[in-house]
């Protein structure tokens, strides 16, 4: 089956998961540029998910392998956590891909088999999207995703443009499709640790004074 990845904000305890948008969960399955999940990402970027800590992290990351400092320390002193982060999350954390229009097959799909083992009294499972079981549908799919020029690292001081900075291979091959965002941000079991992994994150459509704007980026390929 392989590993499977989600878009998991440490700050705000939310997630979007790429099953959702009717996208692999794969680590390069949602690398291209500009598909709904990452669209989607954006838009969270730019607005309440502006500066916060954001990771693309894999379901075979388990408590062990985690040991990056800083980033999941407080999680790992939560007595609730055992074992695999991404199942934490799962079950602690709100998943919002429901606020988007892209997500709305998908979505809706998952809600009418949690609305019908509710009403067969089941109780084993998770809530994840935070429904209301009398107005389930409310406030959901009425966003869409956005790109932006500068994917930003506040952190790190530095951004890049897909339309300027070169994303190449580890031999200096050009990808010319590729989104690096996914690398950068990411970890697992089977992806090392991205080089922003950890950074508070955002996007704009003008470049901050301070701000270097990479001339390219070379990802694990």
């Amino acid at each position: 089956m392989g590993e499977y990845f989600s878009w998991i904000n440490l700050d705000r305890k939310e997630y979007i998961s790429p099953s959702d948008f009717e996208i692999g969960n794969k680590r390069y399955e949602s690398v291209s540029i500009n598909n709904a999940l990452l669209c989607a990402l954006r838009e969270l970027m730019g607005n309440e998910w502006k500066g916060s800590k954001i990771i693309f992290i894999g379901d075979e990351c388990g408590q062990s392998s985690i040991n990056i400092p800083n980033i999941l320390n407080d999680i790992l002193q939560d007595d609730n956590f055992e074992g695999n982060f991404v199942d934490y999350a799962y079950e602690n954390f709100q998943n919002i891909s429901c606020k988007f229009e892209a997500a709305r097959k998908t979505v809706t799909e998952e809600i009418s088999i949690f609305l019908e083992r509710s009403r067969r009294g089941e109780d084993d499972f998770i809530n994840e999207y935070g429904i209301d079981i009398n107005n389930p549908f409310a406030g959901m799919f009425n966003r869409k995703g956005k790109s932006y020029k500068y994917t930003i690292n506040y952190s790190k001081g530095e951004a890049y443009c897909l339309d300027t900075t070169k994303i190449i291979t580890s031999d200096d091959n050009v990808l010319d499709s590729i989104d690096p965002l996914p690398v950068l941000l990411g970890y697992g079991n089977t992806m090392q640790p991205g080089e922003w992994l950890g950074d508070f994150v955002g996007v704009s459509d003008l470049l901050d004074t301070g701000i270097t704007l990479l001339e390219k980026i070379r990802v694990p390929w």
